[in-house]
């Protein structure tokens, strides 16, 4: 650039949204929030919406947005690992 031109003024920025789509995504991408199930031993069923492992315990939030806790021994981990597997979900669960 010669002397006394001015630099050329940088391109607007313009927002972009991009949506994707792929198949055999979980049934909650792109809608409600994921419903997690725990199957307890003594045959009952907790549902959730997240669930995380603190303390050696699993921690969870229920449908009403309430925090519950479950100790493992109260856990059925291998059907609750089926039950979440089947809706492509994972849930952490405390060791034991």
């Amino acid at each position: 650039p010669g002397e006394g031109t001015q630099p050329a003024q940088p391109a607007p920025v313009n927002a972009v949204i991009h949506e994707y789509n792929f198949t055999g995504e979980p049934a909650h991408v792109g809608g409600s929030a994921p419903t997690y199930t725990i199957l307890l031993i003594d045959g009952s069923t907790r549902l959730a919406t997240a669930g995380w492992v603190q303390g050696g315990k699993l921690h969870y939030l229920d449908l009403e947005s309430r925090q519950m806790v479950l100790s493992p021994e109260v856990i059925d981990r291998t059907a609750t690992e089926r039950a979440n597997a089947e809706k492509s979900l994972r849930l952490d669960l405390p060791p034991g």
